[in-house]
């Protein structure tokens, strides 16, 4: 068994440390430390504290023969810091200092924590070498008194003195299920050095245990702690292998590598971006805060990413993965005001001996800002929330408390006495943000607040939370009152107050190999399944959306791509419908790829997937088409389906028409970008095919309201341009009459072919004849007979006038 003893110790420097073929305990503290547990049922911390190790920091000093020296311990040169599971002070600062032999003029000071069950009177000893002492202190800081052996009371055993190895007491009453702080100091100036402690008392059973090891010992504090005020170094990107053996690993802070290795591991990455894995055996991984990787390997395993955009690869067996709550919480500014209130416009601060230190009072403002502060909220804030307390002191009668919020205005009057909570406001900012201002009475009544020595009973506390969504990089806070009496009789104040950002983030989760079950948690969320990937369960596809699934926008919903399993959205959601499963188990699937298991999605309907969060199009050889039964590709239509129509209500499909052409030269396809004609989504026309145009621009340029244009005849720029490709299947869908219909959303033409049209191909009007050109050599075998077109037809030369005002 390895653990942190005098020659092994955790510091603060980066070092290696190796465990033996025992369950180890071992901590790298401070540091980028690699750390190997070996076999055994290891416990393994980056940087952190491990159970039964004590906080170390040793001193340089030129210790006097005098007694009376253990405060003098950090006016030396502090040489380390770490963590130790030994009192051998020796062994211990050779090793910080690199030498061998007998040390001369160091100190050492061990803190741990001393946790209480049965309150009474404890013994507690220590046997030194020269001088030591024993400080306890309770939960606020303040130390316990000790009755010493030496006699009189102090707030420490007193064992101080320059003297061979001596034992002394000293007794302290305890508290029942308190968790104390404990810290021995230990000097040295020449001559041996010994250190020893022992505690008895009620949790004993008054027998003397080794303070040491006793169980009482509970967890030291963390690698920053030091008795001179001085953070004792940074945490490292550690490298932990637990090895064989069911081993507990903590990263602690940094972006640690961890492995457990063999058996059943519990590794926790903690803060930053960690890469955790659990290798064999049925691992418990957590991210902890920060981006991390987490993947689970062979066996059965729960993956959490808890906060942070997190990577979670299941691997093999039976997985559990769980991303987090899908946001990111960064303070950027809190202030309780007890040290003043540096950058306000206004830094007034009071002292109450019941309320503590507020920023204010404040007084008849008159409706005017009292104070203000400008904050940097960073770019491009997804939410921002602003809380404090508002103290409303005195006789209140009616007034208004004022914010602002970049120059807009929010108030609430108030009633001295009034125990009730104003109403929640809301408003759009000229440059798109968000605000609701939450108010929340906390308090109202005879809360001991003071004014000319006075105590009020009219006081109120009233709890303000100001969420900002899309909100600005910048924001002007002020504070302000229509009060307009004497402060002695009417003010405000300002307590906690605190800006926090909050962000999105969104997880990716592979399940792997095994019957996994995997959620994602809030947030646009990426699911990952590959074929013979087992029978997996998502849990919560499409919670946590920050935008629909209908917009285009793949990255704003939960997402998890099917394309290579299914062939379009109808026979994807066919397969669900008919046992609730994705297995392809209805439908023709032999052009894709065997799922090759199963994926379930609680609580999800065929509506539920679209393209947006599936990849699977809803189009693959044409566009979108409005029907009664919703949007239809154009090559998922069938005769008898009614189509929308600009005129005529719902028409009936009479045929859809199609060939497949080489789409080059004069039969390459035109590109509407989408939004260029009202279309939401990129559109492939034909070059003859028409669309509506219905605005001021037909007005303008033909004096009609409404007119159809080929669409080889807008091409401008980037907007609408050709584009040519190997081959194209045009689809022309045929009706009762030439109607008007909607492709991706954008007014368009069903097919149309007149007598005179092809009269005028025929003798060579390249003009009128363009459709029936177009037709004949799309579709030579259809002869159709004439009906009078829906809108004016423009010439060529009238439509690319049009097209230059196209934007």
């Amino acid at each position: 068994m390895a653990t942190n003893d005098n020659t092994n110790p955790g510091t603060e420097d980066s070092q290696a440390i190796s465990g033996s073929s025992g369950a180890d305990t071992l901590t790298g503290a401070f540091g980028s430390d690699t750390i190997t547990g070996g076999a055994g049922a290891d416990v393994l911390s980056g940087d952190g504290p491990v159970e039964g190790a004590w906080h170390f920091e040793t001193f340089d000093f030129n210790f006097s023969s005098s007694a009376g020296q253990a405060f003098d311990i950090e006016s030396g040169t502090r040489t380390a810091s770490g963590y130790v599971t030994d009192f051998n002070e020796g062994g211990l600062t050779n090793t910080v200092r690199g030498t061998t032999g007998n040390p001369e003029d160091f100190g050492v000071i061990y803190t741990s924590t001393l946790n209480v069950t049965s309150g009474g009177t404890y013994r507690l000893t220590t046997s030194s070498d020269d001088g030591s002492t024993i400080q306890i202190f309770d939960s606020s800081g303040n130390p316990v008194q000790f009755n010493n052996q030496t006699g009189g009371t102090l707030d420490y055993l007193n064992n101080d003195f320059h003297q061979g190895t001596t034992t002394r007491f000293g007794d302290v009453t305890l508290d029942p299920n308190e968790t104390y702080t404990i810290q021995i100091r230990y000097w040295e100036n020449q001559g041996g050095d010994t250190l020893s402690a022992t505690i008895s008392g009620p949790d004993t059973g008054n027998s003397s245990e080794n303070l040491l090891t006793s169980p009482m010992i509970g967890v030291p504090p963390g690698p920053e702690y030091s008795v001179t005020g001085t953070p004792a170094g940074v945490e490292g990107d550690d490298v932990i292998d637990g090895g064989a053996g069911d081993d507990t690993i903590t990263g602690d802070g940094g972006n640690d590598t961890l492995s457990g290795g063999a058996d059943n591991d519990s590794v926790d990455g903690g803060s930053g971006a960690d890469n955790v894995s659990g290798n064999g055996g049925s691992d418990t991984l957590s991210g902890g805060s920060g981006d991390d990787t987490l993947e689970g390997g062979g066996g059965s395993d729960t993956l959490l990413g808890e906060q942070g955009a997190d990577s979670l690869v299941g691997g093999g067996g039976a997985d559990v993965l769980v991303g987090d709550d899908g946001s990111d919480s960064t303070t950027l500014f809190e202030d309780d005001f007890e040290s003043g209130a540096s950058g306000w416009s206004n830094s007034t601060t009071e002292s109450d001996p019941n309320l503590g230190t507020s920023l204010g009072r404040f007084g008849a403002t008159d409706g005017v800002v009292a104070t203000e502060r400008t904050f940097e909220l960073g770019a491009d804030s997804e939410e921002v929330q602003v809380e404090f307390d508002a103290l409303l002191l005195d006789s209140w009668d009616g007034e208004d408390f004022v914010i602002t919020l970049n120059g807009e205005e929010v108030r609430f009057s108030h009633q001295a006495g009034d125990t009730s909570s104003p109403a929640s406001q809301s408003f759009v900012s000229a440059d798109g943000a968000t605000y609701t201002i939450d108010f929340t009475n906390t308090q109202t009544g005879e809360l001991g607040y003071t004014s000319g020595g006075v105590s009020n009973s009219q006081d109120t506390i009233m709890n303000v939370v100001i969420t900002i969504t899309d909100a600005p990089a910048e924001l002007t806070l002020g504070l302000g009152s229509t009060l307009n009496s004497s402060i002695t009789n009417e003010s405000f104040a300002i307590d906690n107050f605190s800006v926090v950002r909050v962000d999105t983030v969104n997880d990716t989760l592979e399940g792997g190999t095994g019957n996994d079950t995997l959620t994602g948690g809030a947030g646009d969320d990426t699911y990952v399944f590959n074929s013979g990937d087992g029978d997996d369960v998502i849990t919560d596809f499409n919670a946590g959306n920050t935008g629909t699934i209908s917009d285009g926008d793949q990255t704003n919903n939960d997402f998890i791509d099917l394309s290579t399993y299914y062939t379009n959205i109808f026979e994807l959601r066919a397969d669900l419908a008919d046992d609730g499963v994705l297995n392809q188990s209805v439908g023709d699937f032999g052009d894709n790829t065997g799922l090759g298991g199963s994926i379930t999605m609680t609580g999800v309907t065929g509506g539920d997937l679209t393209f947006d969060n599936t990849n699977v199009a809803c189009f693959t050889k044409g566009a979108l088409i409005e029907t009664t039964e919703g949007s239809v590709p154009v090559d998922g239509l069938r005769r008898g389906m009614r189509l929308r129509t600009w005129d005529n209500g719902d028409r009936p499909v009479r045929a859809v028409l199609r060939r497949s052409v080489d789409a080059m030269g004069t039969l390459a396809p035109v590109h509407i970008s989408a939004g260029a004609l009202g279309n939401a989504r990129d559109l492939l026309v034909s070059p003859a095919h028409r669309m509506l145009i219905a605005d001021w621009r037909a007005q303008m340029l033909f004096g009609a309201d409404e007119v159809l244009v080929g669409a080889v005849n807008l091409v401008r720029g980037d907007l609408i341009y050709r584009a040519p490709r190997p081959r194209i299947t045009y689809y022309h869908i045929l009706m009762d009459r030439h109607e008007v219909i909607y492709a991706e959303g954008a007014p368009t033409e069903s097919f149309h072919l007149t007598r005179e049209a092809v009269e005028a191909a025929e003798y060579g009007d390249a003009e009128e004849g363009a459709v029936a050109m177009e037709i004949a050599r799309l579709f030579p075998e259809l002869l159709i007979c004439a009906s009078r077109c829906v809108r004016p037809v423009m010439k060529g030369y009238e439509a690319r006038a049009l097209a230059g005002m196209l934007t």
